[in-house]
């Protein structure tokens, strides 16, 4: 889930018409009351009694993947970590005509004269039920991967100063909301690429932001509707074929800036490629990057590193290491594909086989 940057630019915001679909000027005294409602219901919350507070959460809430048990159970870890005497309270950021609304969560502690603190910025969405807006979520629900079918790579190349770039992370955002982890995007930052992650692929894509490839094969520039359409087209089509090799497992051992990646796979059907590669990447998860033009729409991840081998189809394991800097408060993933690689690349000569993708640092 994107984060929300609360500064002010007001000369980038006009020069940022391809900001989040949603940026318009929009007033509701219902929602304001009703929020600020909420926001008097939270200051009466205590950690064994949350019902009034849960009564503003639709029976049915879902947000990325969190239901309303998960709610509760976020309230209740804010006492158990900052005291059971916290008093909670709200303030509204921002909302639009899709529902979707930025607000902060503050805590206090009277007894320490501490003063009021934030504690999360939380995004969500509203219905009306009852005559009253309530938390409805945005109802992504956990996808489980469907392992008889290929997991989907997507390639995106971008920039921090991409203007058009913005558009089309969020279409990759909520296809990866949609999808879950039958979608892996790589997210390829140019003007912030640590050494050869970014342009060796460079030369294969040819240069334009944004662009995608989807398994290594369909190049997809641009982020008009025609393109962006084509995402879902080319997801669709990859995921109606059946996986002719996967994944077992991914092992990975962190020594000091070492990353050592073990693999175990199964081969389900023929490999027609002559150049056949084991291509990783270190991905940074949510990075404290942002569009320049569009500074509410922050990067997902980010290209740090990247390796291969070749790969040798008379095994079914094999090891290899990753050098690269890793902060230790950081979250990082390690992402494996197979893919063919030849010299000179063409369409039809960049085959992805299948993906795996291991989070490390949660």
């Amino acid at each position: 889930m994107k984060r929300i940057l609360l500064v002010i630019l007001p000369l980038l915001l006009l020069l940022s018409a391809c900001d989040r679909y949603e940026h318009e000027t929009f007033s509701d005294a219902a929602i304001e009351a009703d929020m600020q409602s909420f926001f008097t219901v939270l200051e009466t919350a205590v950690e064994d009694n949350l019902d009034n507070v849960l009564a503003w959460y639709s029976d049915d809430y879902m947000q990325d993947e969190v239901d309303k048990p998960g709610v509760e159970l976020n309230y209740q870890v804010y006492f158990l970590e900052y005291g059971y005497d916290l008093v909670l309270s709200g303030e509204i950021v921002e909302y639009w005509k899709t529902g979707r609304v930025v607000w902060e969560l503050y805590g206090n502690l009277p007894d320490t004269g501490r003063g009021e603190f934030l504690i999360a910025e939380i995004e969500d969405f509203l219905i009306t039920k009852n005559g009253s807006y309530v938390f409805y979520g945005n109802q992504v629900k956990q996808h489980e991967i469907e392992y008889s079918k290929p997991v989907v790579l997507a390639q995106f190349f971008t920039a921090t100063t991409c203007g058009n770039c913005p558009e089309a992370a969020t279409k990759l955002e909520e296809m990866h909301n949609e999808y879950g982890e039958q979608l892996v995007v790589l997210e390829y930052v140019a003007d912030s690429d640590p050494g050869g992650a970014y342009y060796p692929e460079a030369m294969y894509y040819g240069g334009a932001q944004p662009s995608a490839i989807f398994q290594g094969e369909y190049l997809v520039v641009g982020a008009g509707e025609a393109s962006l359409g084509e995402y879902d087209a080319r997801y669709q089509q990859i995921v109606s074929n059946d996986a002719i090799f996967r994944f077992r497992a991914l092992g990975i051992e962190v020594n000091e800036n070492t990353i050592i990646a073990n693999l175990i796979w199964e081969t389900l059907g023929e490999l027609d490629g002559d150049d056949l590669m084991l291509q990783a990447v270190v991905l940074e998860e949510d990075p404290d990057m942002y569009y320049i033009f569009s500074p509410s729409v922050y990067f997902e991840n980010h290209v740090v590193a990247k390796e291969e081998i070749a790969f040798d189809e008379n095994l079914t394991s094999a090891e290899f290491t990753i050098d690269v800097t890793i902060d230790p408060e950081a979250t990082y993933s390690v992402v494996v594909w197979l893919q063919n690689r030849p010299g000179i690349w063409t369409d039809d000569t960049g085959h992805v086989y299948n993906v795996i993708k291991k989070v490390m640092g949660e």
